[in-house]
């Protein structure tokens, strides 16, 4: 992520990356934001008990996982509050994020695939609004009652 950021910043990309979380990699990634002369654009916040306010306050949502996860809970909310999502292409994102309709995938593992991203996502304000909108409708269809009347029908037809 911070290779990217940086490739981004090089790249005309402008504001600033925050960090949440205490996990064992901080330390390591401070030191490394210094050693790539980053320490005034990113910043490490830590624990965050009111995720959703800090999720509604960014204008990116950044998935960076060298792993792939199962779902991708943060990615989720994000769409539900109309943020733009990068994510790798691994995993749950794959099922939760439709590249280029709704969100963004990079290949995971890459920096130069993810400052693409980034920089694609900085540079044009109507995919980004395009983005926004076929989030939000998507994430209506998450709700509980659309969950209980989808399982209700696959039950009444299949048993």
């Amino acid at each position: 992520l911070l290779n990217a950021f940086y490739n981004y910043r090089n790249n005309g990309g402008k504001g600033k990356l925050f960090i949440y979380g205490d996990g064992p990699e901080r330390n390591n990634l401070e030191k490394e934001t210094k050693s790539l002369n980053l320490e005034k654009f990113v910043k490490f916040l830590g624990h965050t008990e009111d995720v959703i306010k800090e999720i509604g306050s960014s204008s990116l949502i950044i998935a960076p996982s060298d792993k792939p996860e199962p779902l991708g809970r943060t990615v989720m909310e994000a769409k539900r509050l109309g943020i733009p999502i990068i994510a790798s292409n691994a995993g749950g994102f794959k099922e939760t994020i439709n590249h280029n309709f709704d969100g963004l995938h990079y290949d995971i593992m890459s920096h130069h695939s993810l400052s693409e991203m980034m920089l694609k996502v900085f540079l044009n304000l109507e995919l980004r609004e395009n983005f926004v909108k076929k989030s939000l409708q998507q994430s209506k269809s998450w709700s509980v009652n659309n969950y209980q009347d989808g399982l209700l029908k696959f039950l009444e037809k299949n048993i």
